[in-house]
């Protein structure tokens, strides 16, 4: 046997045993970045939400109590309730369970978003 023809074995034996592994590994990271551009989508989804919730609140709710003088620290958590609902709504229910693969309090996400979506409207 010629070295060449035990070189060329041992490629063989060694590419034939790593085929499957190089696979494997190729399979894994598609599934986690398809895995990870859905999570990003919802988290679009649901941050837009928010967007969308805390202007639809203001412009209908916050807006009329404050020109009539009635924009009480109850109004405002009545307000507040009223965005995440509509914000939870809108997102439906995929987004909002993606949600909870990010973070533990999905409420408490919700509402810092929400007067994080307060505080750039008044700027």
């Amino acid at each position: 046997m010629s070295f060449l023809e035990f070189l060329s074995g041992l490629l063989n034996t060694v590419l034939v045993a790593a085929i499957p592994v190089i696979v494997t590994a190729f399979a894994q990271y598609f599934t986690i970045k398809t895995k990870n551009e859905r999570l990003n989508t919802y988290l679009c989804i649901a941050t837009d939400s928010v967007k969308t919730a805390v202007n639809m609140v203001s412009q209908t709710v916050v807006e009329a109590l404050k020109s009539d003088g009635k924009f009480t620290k109850d109004e405002q958590e009545k307000a507040l309730a009223m965005a995440k609902q509509i914000a939870i709504e809108v997102m439906g229910e995929a987004a909002l369970e993606a949600l909870s693969l990010v973070t533990e309090d999905v409420d408490g996400w919700l509402i810092a978003k929400i007067e994080a979506g307060i505080f750039e409207g008044k700027e």
